[in-house]
């Protein structure tokens, strides 16, 4: 007996080498590109208006919005420094001696460049370029919350919608089914107990709408 149940389940089991490859048809790398407006997907023209309303009037998005654009603006500054300086001047001067008057015109330009000997330029430039990709990280995690926020919210909203109709249509049979058992009880067909159900079965139906 116990030669035949070790030869069944060694015979039921196939060797790891034995089985069918795996497929695999997602990427293992997770490098696939994130669409921005990933919403658009669902082809939903109500959720595409709700969204974009929500990026346009939502106060802490903005906020960051913001930020984002001073980081980048301080980040463009910074890197200036690695490049040659020209300044411009432009002026103008009025001279009257009494007997007659005279304006004399100014221009001129200023080439300088700092010789970044110990990085202090770069580094600043770096600094301020990371952070300013790290508001921009901070701004797309906010717009993709709160986008997926508004889905969730809006198809949550949809399948509610979708299961009070349902249970109004199921309370509209309910009811017709009563009248049905009413009738019948009047003509001595039903029993009162069938009709005191079915008004318990309407009221527990409406209980679901709550």
């Amino acid at each position: 007996m116990a030669c035949l149940l070790l030869a069944s389940c060694k015979s039921g089991v196939d060797p790891a080498e034995r089985l069918a490859a795996v497929d695999r048809p997602f990427s293992t790398s997770g490098s696939a590109e994130r669409q921005d407006e990933w919403w658009k997907a669902f082809d939903d023209s109500k959720l595409d208006l709700l969204i974009e309303e929500a990026m346009s009037n939502n106060p802490d998005l903005l906020a960051v919005w913001e930020r984002l654009q001073a980081n980048q603006a301080l980040a463009r500054r910074a890197r200036s420094g690695l490049f040659p300086q020209l300044d411009g001047s432009l002026g103008i001067e009025s001279r009257d001696d009494g007997s007659s008057s005279s304006d004399l015109f100014t221009a001129g330009l200023a080439l300088s460049y700092e010789v970044d000997l110990w990085g202090r330029i770069r580094s600043s430039a770096e600094a301020q370029r990371l952070r300013a990709e790290a508001t921009k990280a901070d701004y797309e995690t906010a717009a993709l919350t709160l986008s997926g926020e508004i889905a969730l919210a809006w198809y949550r909203l949809l399948a509610r919608t979708e299961i009070v109709s349902l249970i109004e249509d199921q309370i509209t049979a309910n009811e017709k089914v009563a009248e049905s058992l009413i009738a019948r009880f009047r003509s001595g067909e039903a029993r009162s107990v069938d009709v005191l159900r079915q008004e318990q079965l309407i009221e527990a139906t409406r209980e679901l709408k709550i």
